[in-house]
């Protein structure tokens, strides 16, 4: 299990779902940003390596998310196939869990 499971309700779990989604998309949104930032700069420009960098940062950071996301969703998943909880609607009509 992941750090999100320890003494949860099975329903937090969808709510910390969503909150990763979201995060998820935030960041993705932030990568298309700079990416086409960087795209319109020349190559020698000390910007482009700068904007080459935040880059790399963030689709690792990204790629890391994505992990913490697949965990959740098996988190979801057994908590629903064990009979624990009733997931009845997408994560996007899942309120995001407020700490």
């Amino acid at each position: 299990m992941t750090e999100f499971s320890a003494e949860r309700e099975p329903l937090e779990h969808a709510a910390d779902l969503r909150r990763a989604s979201d995060e998820f998309m935030q960041r993705l949104d932030r990568l298309y940003e700079l990416e086409t930032r960087k795209r319109e700069l020349r190559p020698d420009e000390p910007e482009f390596v700068r904007l080459a960098r935040e880059i790399e940062d963030l689709a690792r950071a990204l790629l890391f998310a994505g992990g913490q996301e697949v965990e959740l969703a098996q988190e979801v998943h057994a908590d629903v196939k064990n009979g624990e909880t009733i997931v009845d609607q997408p994560i996007r009509d899942t309120p995001p869990r407020r700490d």
